[in-house]
């Protein structure tokens, strides 16, 4: 009897060995899982991934490894808002500071507007005043001269009448190059007054030189419209303590001068139009 009672007692302990060493190495299974699946998930937060699923079944691990793992993925979850956060941020500040640039560019684009001719691109009346004042300015502080030439086509209405509006506006383009290539690019200011007058702004130019750049300006006229338009020119060079409107006064009479002795059979330059 006692012996029954001792290999029952036995077996009991053996059974009880058995499931305490199948729990404690299921739970070593399950500790070691919960381990690496926070050790990953900490590695991609660490790589600025995430957050991604920690697979661990919540009620089959303890109350402090639970706490454990739902602090990581808190933590993930947190990090992800902060750089959508962020990420939001940096494209509004992205999407300023294009605008800004497009406003910049706008702005560039206003003042360029405001100060050319549409047809031309060439400098308009608002521009050709703008440096008229700023040159006669600097001449009464520093002493160095610049001259002033106005330019109209003779007979440029005609031509605007046979041809008709398209291609004269076409030839207007044309002379304006014609312009652009005679002055000096690092000086001088062509402008397009209106209609077919134009006006040079020539500074530290005497009238000598400035007679000079007009008759290159006439001799390709010559050449780029095989005589087909003639131009008046007027030349005066800025005196001390002239205002700039009688100064566009003496060109414009130099100008007028040489047209009307034009009409009358005397195409010599006038005396304002060429040097003394």
């Amino acid at each position: 009897m006692s012996s029954a009672l001792l290999i029952a007692g036995f077996s009991s302990l053996l059974v009880s060995l058995i499931f305490l060493t199948v729990a404690y190495l299921r739970q070593r299974r399950l500790y070691g899982q919960i381990l690496n699946e926070i050790k990953r998930a900490i590695e991609e937060l660490a790589k600025g991934e995430g957050p991604k699923e920690i697979n661990i079944r919540d009620s089959a691990s303890p109350k402090l490894l639970s706490s454990i793992i739902d602090g990581v993925k808190k933590l993930s979850e947190e990090k992800m808002e902060r750089e959508e956060r962020l990420s939001d941020l940096e494209k509004a500040e992205k999407a300023m500071l294009n605008l800004l640039e497009d406003m910049d560019e706008t702005k560039k684009e206003l003042h360029r507007m405001s100060i050319t001719d549409e047809l031309t691109g060439l400098y308009n009346r608002r521009m050709f005043y703008q440096v008229l004042e700023e040159e006669s300015r600097r001449a009464e502080a520093e002493g160095r001269p610049f001259s002033l030439i106005i330019l109209d086509l003779d007979n440029f209405k005609a031509y605007n009448d046979e041809f008709g509006h398209l291609e004269g506006d076409k030839a207007l383009r044309e002379i304006a190059k014609v312009f652009e290539e005679a002055i000096r690019k690092d000086k001088d200011k062509v402008f397009r007054m209106g209609g077919d007058e134009f006006a040079i702004v020539l500074p530290d130019t005497t009238k000598g030189l400035a007679s000079v750049i007009a008759n290159r300006i006439r001799e390709r006229l010559r050449e780029r419209w095989d005589g087909r338009f003639s131009i008046s020119i007027g030349i005066t060079q800025y005196r001390p303590g002239t205002d700039i409107t009688h100064l566009i006064q003496r060109a414009d009479k130099a100008m007028y001068e040489e047209k009307k002795r034009k009409k009358a059979g005397n195409a010599s330059t006038n005396k304002e139009a060429l040097p003394n």
